[in-house]
């Protein structure tokens, strides 16, 4: 009887997870749009600052903005939006 016991609670636990994994396809869905829109905002603002130059290379050709938008910077403007969040939209899980 303890062996069917426990086989019992063994596939109940399973189908449980499994319905449970089913419906919640993606946990970090709200991160990566966050993430993403940090980006796409990082973007804008240093493509916005930045002025277009006429030497590419060389010490004269100034800061590579690709540089502005690292991983790093990113994820610091990212931290900067979470401070301002608005209320109504769904918190990142952070």
């Amino acid at each position: 009887m303890h062996i069917y016991a426990t086989n019992i609670y063994t596939h109940y636990g399973y189908n449980f997870l499994k319905k449970l994994f089913v419906t919640v396809l993606d946990g970090l869905e709200l991160t990566r749009k966050w993430l993403q829109e940090s980006a796409d905002d990082l973007k804008a603002k240093v493509q916005q600052s930045t002025p277009p130059s006429t030497t590419t290379s060389g010490p004269s050709a100034g800061p590579r903005p690709m540089m502005a938008y690292g991983p790093a910077a990113i994820l610091n403007h990212g931290y900067v939006r979470l401070f301002k969040w608005k209320e109504d939209e769904l918190f990142p899980e952070v």
